[in-house]
């Protein structure tokens, strides 16, 4: 696959693990290819300097409520999951410059454009960095 001209920049690859899956809890893969924000230089940096994102791609942020979108040049998806994992909100499209989030959540990932249709509230999720379905608290 041909990563140039999108996916994350160099930055958040060295910043988080290898990627890997987020699978709904029907066997679904949402997302073949997501990185996991876990440490803090991850967390801040998020997708800021992303110039696009493939439509399997996601950026997963365990121990998160809130995400903004200050300096994106792109538009991207917003899912919130509560601490089961389970979807609470979805914001699809997020434009620069914006603020989503819900006390409730206990993680977001961010994807592109579109991203969001492939979900419903109430859809349980596994991220790449865990075993079973409950998101980190």
């Amino acid at each position: 696959m041909d990563d140039a001209g999108r996916g994350p920049l160099p930055p958040i690859q060295r910043l988080c693990d290898p990627p890997g899956a987020i699978i709904r809890d029907d066997g679904t893969v949402i997302a073949a290819r997501a990185w996991v924000a876990q440490r803090l230089p991850a967390r801040a940096l998020g997708l800021i300097g992303t110039r696009a994102l493939a439509p399997d791609e996601a950026l997963w942020v365990p121990r998160c409520r809130y995400v903004h979108t200050w300096a994106m040049g792109m538009s991207i998806a917003c899912v919130l999951l509560d601490g089961d994992g389970v979807v609470i909100r979805i914001s699809d499209p997020v434009p620069a410059w914006r603020i989503v989030g819900t006390r409730r959540a206990r993680t977001v990932i961010e994807g592109p454009s579109g991203f969001g249709a492939r979900l419903r509230i109430g859809d349980r999720l596994r991220g790449p960095d865990q075993s079973s379905g409950v998101s980190s608290r």
